[in-house]
């Protein structure tokens, strides 16, 4: 049975056409909104999100409120890079009287993909605002000073009147607007850090409101000097009136953080205000690697030979070399390589192993010169002392 040819055509072009949807819909990266948690008070508006990152990626983000087609941007772009598989939360909050005025509002998340292919994602939800709760506000008592009557001046009737007037207590409303600032204590955080160390911040959160308890979030981010997000936390503090209070927050250096300059910055914001502070810069390093003989080799006359190392780093070891050398001629303690031989990882880790080189038989009788040398995946490269090691029969 033939098909007209205006039936292939369809059909290829149907099957184009699927392709084609499902490549454009494979994401990189996902912003999802979390809409049980969105919280409104009569100042600002709080929206959480988690941001998905389905391969290793770097991401531009912003946020904005869409009104009649124009967008107002309500909150600071993020740069954050990620992981395949890895999650990362923030709450995005700003001022609610941009949206005072309406029962629900579009709110727009931008997502623009700069590594590992420039690609843009945007993401529309509708939030309704849920009815807002009436703030607590001071009461101060004004009190009306005493007037004194003398009797002389008064009517007969008036006479039987208390000539003290009691005193009137008046209620009025003091609203005080909250504040607070943070101090960064520079003592904890070090110059350098090692992988696998911890960084400690030490900071004070002091409650300068007079009358009001506040209770801020505080975002902490680990930040490279390029201003990209590494690592984050938030925490909830809990303030009484002139209260101050010592928090600390630690971060681990991970084995995935580059090496290079980074900093800590502290984020909250209370009623209206945005709070900022950022720490000084550090290094985060990658140490050469660390090469012990546990004993001494013996080298024999006419038969193959064992030589052990055992090499560690703080982060990874990438090669282990065994480099067999001579003396030069009239120059002493020079040496010229003679052959470059790989060592085997046998036990352990890259991070801490035990390393092994078998010689070929060793055909000479007077000495066996050699050296061991370890490279880390930063390049750090690390060389023992040349070991001259006499051949024995």
């Amino acid at each position: 049975m033939k098909y007209p040819r205006i039936y292939i055509i369809i059909l290829i072009l149907v099957i184009v056409f699927v392709i084609k949807i499902l490549f454009l819909t494979s994401e990189k990266i996902k912003a999802v909104i979390e809409t049980d948690k969105i919280v409104f008070s009569s100042s600002t508006a709080k929206i959480p999100l988690k941001i998905f990152a389905t391969k290793d990626s770097i991401s531009h983000i912003s946020f904005y409120v869409v009104e009649k087609n124009v967008q107002q941007k309500v909150y600071d772009d993020f740069v954050v890079a990620l992981k395949k598989g890895q999650d990362y939360s923030l709450v995005c909050e700003f001022n609610n009287d941009l949206v005072r005025k309406k029962d629900s509002f579009l709110f727009l998340t931008k997502l623009n993909v700069l590594y590992p292919v420039k690609k843009k994602y945007q993401y529309y939800t509708v939030v309704k605002k849920p009815t807002l709760k009436v703030e607590k506000v001071v009461y101060e008592p004004v009190y009306v000073t005493t007037t004194v009557v003398s009797i002389s001046e008064v009517s007969k009737e008036e006479k039987e009147e208390k000539i003290q007037k009691e005193i009137k207590e008046e209620k009025i409303v003091v609203k005080e607007k909250p504040d607070f600032e943070i101090i960064i204590s520079s003592e904890e955080i070090k110059k350098r850090y090692n992988y696998d160390e911890k960084i400690k911040l030490v900071f004070v959160v002091k409650n300068k409101s007079v009358f009001l308890q506040i209770n801020p979030k505080i975002n902490v981010f680990l930040k490279t000097k390029f201003d990209i997000v590494v690592s984050s936390q938030t925490l909830s503090i809990n303030l009484q009136p002139a209260e101050i209070k010592t928090i600390s927050a630690e971060f681990d250096v991970l084995k995935d953080y580059l090496v290079g300059s980074y900093y800590i910055e502290l984020k909250s914001m209370l009623g209206n205000t945005q709070y900022v502070v950022k720490s000084e810069e550090f290094e985060i390093v990658d140490t050469p690697p660390k090469i012990s003989l546990s004993q001494m080799p013996t080298i024999r006359y006419k038969l193959t030979n064992t030589i052990l190392a055992e090499v560690e780093d703080d982060k990874e070891v990438a090669e282990v070399k065994l480099v067999e050398v001579i003396p030069k001629k009239r120059q002493q303690n020079e040496y010229q390589i003679i052959t470059e031989n790989q060592m085997v990882l046998i036990a352990g880790s890259k991070k801490a192993g035990l390393y092994s080189f078998t010689t070929s038989k060793i055909l000479k009788k007077d000495f066996y010169t050699f050296y061991i040398q370890a490279k880390d995946s930063s390049e750090n490269i690390t060389k023992t002392e040349v070991f001259k090691i006499k051949i024995t029969k």
